[in-house]
């Protein structure tokens, strides 16, 4: 069972460097030909993780979603699945070349962290844990998304990816429903996390820098969904809330764990 989780997660790693590859060749080249590239690369790489995420939870015994190798592997996967999602609602692919290289990131730390299987802490043996954890990758992901239509709406102004990339109005209305999907999911996610808490600690919040920035980055994509509806902000400057909302949601991740003492983990 190792072997072949070894097998198939190995298998990803190169998928997500063969995809990051054809991503930045697509920004040195733009062509339609390399988005469908992509789109095939995305298929495979969705199901090769979602066997090894299987198979990890058999080893495990429990949804692995704690420790740093498993939070990446879990994140990786969720950028995958995400991504089939949005290709199957709205049946574009324009995202893709921001999506690979930060899954290849994601997975090539993974694949170099500890795979070390751990007993499953008291605390973490709820409902409520997975759902926290998971509805948060899913949103981190779809956030990427966010950023990844935000970034082509501003390409599109150059003439070599005009007419490569959808029209502006179509990313533009693709970024926002992103937003607005991974805000609820992030905002469930913060839920179910409150409940998890006061079943381990007897408290619903805890001050720590996670829960803190948490509740920033829950704020800045309510003011972006706020502006977008009732202000009827559009265009450039939602294209760029969208960038910065995923800075702001790395940060988060990554960022206040490395940088700061807080008892959340990743």
């Amino acid at each position: 069972m190792d072997k072949l989780f070894l097998y198939f997660f190995s298998v990803s790693l190169v998928l997500a460097g063969i995809g990051s590859s054809a991503s930045i060749t697509f920004f040195a080249f733009p062509r339609k030909s390399l988005l469908n590239i992509l789109k095939h690369i995305l298929f495979v790489t969705l199901f090769t993780y979602s066997v090894s995420l299987i198979l990890r939870t058999i080893l495990c015994r429990y949804a692995p979603m704690t420790g740093l190798f498993e939070s990446l592997f879990f994140f990786g996967w969720s950028i995958c699945f995400m991504c089939f999602i949005v290709w199957l609602r709205f049946g574009e692919t324009f995202f893709l070349p921001f999506s690979f290289p930060m899954l290849f990131l994601l997975t090539l730390k993974a694949y170099f962290s500890s795979w070390k299987i751990n007993p499953l802490f008291p605390a973490l043996k709820t409902i409520w844990f997975a759902l926290h954890v998971s509805t948060s990758f899913l949103a981190y992901s779809i956030f990427l998304i966010g950023f990844g239509g935000g970034a082509c709406y501003l390409l599109k102004s150059a003439s070599r990816y005009s007419d490569v990339l959808p029209e502006r109005d179509k990313m533009d209305f693709i970024t926002y429903r992103a937003s607005a999907w991974g805000f609820f999911l992030f905002t469930f996610s913060m839920f179910a996390g409150g409940i998890w808490a006061y079943l381990a600690w007897c408290n619903y919040f805890i001050w720590t820098p996670k829960e803190i920035w948490s509740i920033l980055l829950w704020t800045f994509y309510a003011f972006y969904l706020h502006a977008r509806l009732l202000n009827e902000w559009s265009g450039k400057r939602c294209a760029w809330l969208g960038i910065l909302g995923f800075i702001f949601t790395m940060f988060t991740y990554l960022g206040v764990s490395l940088l700061m003492k807080s008892s959340h983990s990743l």
